[in-house]
Formats: C-alpha cells, sequence, structure tokens
C-alpha cells in the first residue's frame, strides 16, 4: 500500500504562514508597520539622553576626567563622566549598522518574510536597549555602544526595510504613498519617545540616578510589546494579487516608471545607482547631523531666555534645567512631526506630479549668496555653543554645508540622470557657495569657471562672471 510523505508546516514565523486570505484588507498592514517604525523611529530622539548622561556620575554637574586619561580610560572608567562627543558615537553607530544591516539582510527578508524580519528586528532594538541600560547602571560606555549602537542598529535596518518591501508589494499602484506610508513612522517615533523619555527620566530620577538606565528598561518593555505586535500582524500578498480595478497597462505611460526589472548585481554596476547614492548620503548625513544633537543644542544655545531667564544654561537652576529639557525634549518631537509629515506628503504627491520634478533649481546667481548668507548667520547664531563644544563645533559646521552641497549635488543628479546630458567638462568653482570663509573640510576653489555655468549646463544660457582673484593663475 503505498504512502505519502506529509510535508513539513512551515514554522509559526515562516513567510508562508503570512500570506494573506481571501478577503483581506490591505489596508491593515500600515498599522502595523507604523507600530515597528514608530519604535524604532525613537533613535532620532535619543539627544534627549545626552545631558543626562554627560552628568551621570556627578548627577548636578560633570565630573571631568583627567586631562591624561587614554581613549580606552573613558570608555571604561566609573569616576568621571562622559563627553558628548563620545555619546554621539552611539548615534552614528545607530545609522552605520542600519545601512549594513539593511544591505546585508534584505535579500534574506524577501526569503524569510516580513514577520520574521520583524521579530529579529524587536530583539535586537529592545535587547539592544536593556544591554545599554546595563552598561550605563555600571558606567561602562562601551557596552552602550555595542548595546544600542550595534545591536539596535542591526535592529533599526532591519526593522526599517521590513515594512517598506511589504507595503509596496500591497500598493502597486502606489508605490509613493506606500514607501511614505513606511518610513513617516520611522521621522515620527521621536515625537513621542523623546517627551515620553522625559517624563520617565524625571520619574525615575534619585539623588543617586539621573534616571536613563531605568528609562531604558521602561522603554524597551514598551516598545518590545509593540513591535511584537506589529511584526505578528504583518501579511504578504498571494502570488500574482493586484488591487482591484488596476491596470497594470497604464504604468508604461508614466514618466519614471519601468515595466522591467534590474537586478541589484547589475543596478549597482550602473552611474545612476551611484549619484542617487550619492545624493542621498549628502541630504542624510546633513540632517542626521542635526537631528543627532538637537536637544543639547537647543539648551546651550539658549539656555534660560527659553524660559525668559537671561543666563546660561550652567547658571539656571536644577529646576529650571527641568524646564528647559522638557522644552528640548518637545523641539526634537516638532522635529519630528515636520519629519512624519513630509514623509508621507512628498511621497504621496510624487505618485501625482511624478518624480522628474527637480527639488532645488539654483537658475540664479543670487540664490547661491543667499543660501551662503544664510548658512553663516546660523553659524554665527550657535557660537555660544561652538565656543563650548570645539570639537562637535566642526562636525556641525560641515553638516550645514553638507547640507548645501547636497542641494547642489541634487541639481547636477538631474542634469546628469535626467536630462541625459553628460557629464559636464568645467569644474565647480564652490568659492561662490562659501565666499572666502574656508570650513574646517577646507573646501578650496576647484576651478576658473563661474559657478552658474556648471549649474546651468552647456546648453542654456550663461551668465559670465569675473574668476575670484585667488582663483586666478
Amino acid at each position: 500500500m503505498a504512502t505519502t510523505e506529509a510535508l513539513p508546516v512551515p514554522g509559526f514565523l515562516a513567510r508562508e504562514r503570512t500570506i494573506a486570505g481571501p478577503g483581506f484588507s490591505r489596508w491593515l498592514v500600515p498599522p502595523a508597520a507604523l507600530a515597528i517604525h514608530l519604535c524604532i523611529g525613537m533613535a532620532y530622539g535619543f539627544s534627549v539622553f545626552w545631558l543626562p548622561l554627560s552628568k551621570a556620575i556627578g548627577i548636578t554637574e560633570s565630573v571631568a576626567c583627567p586631562a591624561d586619561i587614554s581613549f580606552i580610560g573613558r570608555l571604561t572608567s566609573t569616576t568621571c563622566d562622559w563627553k558628548l562627543s563620545m555619546l554621539g558615537w552611539t548615534y552614528t553607530l545607530f545609522f552605520v549598522f542600519l545601512g549594513s544591516a539593511a544591505a546585508i539582510w534584505g535579500g534574506w527578508l524577501e526569503r524569510a518574510g516580513p514577520r520574521k524580519a520583524g521579530v529579529v528586528a524587536a530583539i535586537c532594538w529592545c535587547g539592544g536597549l536593556v544591554i545599554s541600560a546595563f552598561g550605563v547602571m555600571i558606567h561602562q560606555l562601551w557596552l552602550m555602544w555595542l548595546g544600542s549602537g550595534i545591536i539596535g542598529g542591526i535592529g533599526l535596518g532591519l526593522g526599517y526595510i521590513s515594512p517598506v518591501s511589504t507595503l509596496i508589494k500591497w500598493f502597486p499602484d502606489r508605490r509613493g504613498m506606500a514607501t511614505g506610508m513606511a518610513i513617516m513612522g520611522f521621522g515620527g517615533g521621536a515625537m513621542i519617545g523623546a517627551p515620553l523619555a522625559d517624563k520617565l527620566m524625571k520619574f525615575h530620577a534619585t539623588p543617586q540616578s539621573v534616571g536613563v538606565w531605568e528609562t531604558f528598561l521602561t522603554m524597551a518593555a514598551i516598545y518590545f510589546v509593540f513591535m511584537m505586535a506589529g511584526a505578528l500582524s504583518y501579511r504578504v500578498p498571494p502570488e500574482g494579487w493586484q488591487p482591484a480595478n488596476w491596470n497594470p497597462a497604464k504604468i508604461k505611460s508614466q514618466k519614471l516608471v519601468t515595466d522591467k526589472h534590474v537586478h541589484l548585481h547589475k543596478a549597482w554596476r550602473t552611474p545612476q545607482f551611484w549619484l542617487l547614492w550619492g545624493v542621498l548620503t549628502l541630504n542624510v548625513s546633513a540632517g542626521i547631523g542635526i537631528l543627532g544633537m538637537a536637544s543639547p543644542l537647543l539648551q546651550e544655545v539658549f539656555g534660560g531666555r527659553l524660559i525668559g531667564v537671561s543666563a546660561t544654561l550652567d547658571q539656571l537652576t536644577p529646576e529650571q534645567k527641568t524646564q528647559i529639557a522638557a522644552i528640548a525634549a518637545g523641539f526634537t518631537g516638532l522635529l519630528s512631526l515636520f519629519n512624519i509629515g513630509g514623509r508621507i506628503f512628498w511621497a504621496s504627491l510624487s505618485d501625482r506630479i511624478g518624480r522628474k520634478v527637480p527639488q532645488f533649481d539654483p537658475d540664479e546667481r543670487r540664490h547661491i549668496e543667499s543660501l551662503r548668507r544664510t548658512i553663516e548667520t546660523l553659524l554665527a547664531r550657535f557660537r555660544p555653543f561652538i565656543d563650548r563644544n570645539r570639537a562637535a563645533a566642526r562636525q556641525h559646521h560641515d553638516e550645514l554645508m553638507t547640507c548645501a552641497m547636497s542641494m547642489c549635488a541634487a541639481r547636477l543628479l538631474r542634469r546628469n540622470l535626467i536630462d541625459g546630458e553628460d557629464a559636464p567638462d568645467e569644474k565647480w568653482n564652490m568659492t561662490i557657495l562659501f565666499g572666502e570663509h574656508q570650513s574646517s573640510a577646507q573646501v578650496r576653489c576647484l576651478g576658473k569657471r563661474d559657478a552658474s555655468t556648471a549649474f546651468h549646463g552647456r546648453h542654456r544660457s550663461r551668465r559670465a562672471s569675473p574668476t575670484p582673484a585667488h582663483c586666478a593663475q
């Protein structure tokens, strides 16, 4: 008598167990994506912890380390406080490992499914917070780097890409909106997390603790519940599914939308890929650099003026500093609010107007001059913070300059990639953007041709302008 072998039953986290059944509404997937992204989006609000952590030993005032202490000594010392510049490396590690994890395990996610990736993301992100809490409790900065920075960063990467991939499958007719819904939670995570963290630190603070490690544990527990709920709610569409009344043939008539598939192994060899990658890197570097220090930046620059007192941050009473910290947390949340709104608005708008509309079009020299003056005004306004934090100042200066250059790079990308022209043979004259001012990166004059020529292209009207004296050879 013939026997048949039973097929193995897929595990609970397997992709096969997440395929949606008949009648499933695709609008149930965005809340699951938001549940994960609002949790990992707290990475943008971590700046609310920097000032309290810089006083973890002294509680009310930072205890300086000996001048001759080594780098390893600062990481392991239990008798002196951490510098803001060293705490900021946690933030750097967040996004280094976010990008690395997304690149390395993106293919695995497609095979394993979003549910398994979401569970792993929850374990990594929340487990990293627990390790960080232990590191803060025993005052070992390297444990915080390992926990939140490396392990948590891997969780960020997996948690970030799993909703993007899933929602694009559910909304092939609204790819821009789907991407916006997927990432808007990540941009808005600090809107909830930063004020929550501030209240929790006040609640847990004692004469012996600033309340940070206790806050890490509390938030890890809260985030784990919501991330697991989101991961277990994921569903993927069946093979061949498409929205009702949607005709895929229509996409052939839309600009910048193709019905062809370009595999990653081929895409990354194209110049278009690296141009897009470069522009995104410049924009993200500028934005994340400011977000990472938003809370201490606001507190140290404006000090008592935030509450109507003419005094610096160091001259305020503990009660006044508490008020300042709450305002800074609210400011971080405000940044997050506009972050979340911009992501969904512009992504959804791109479905209607296309992706070819330029974001920045410097048709006149005065636009560049105005941009340079704005940057210099901002730098002058932040001078008190710069004087107290020389190392961080150089970083913020370069981030502002990077922001300006990213706008210029976007214009060059449009000319090379979208307009279909060859790369310009003229070099940018960056002195028109920066004037005589030299940043810490020592941006120098790169050519004698007027910058407007490089921006406008050889097929557009040009304006002649004299070569700057310091460029003439």
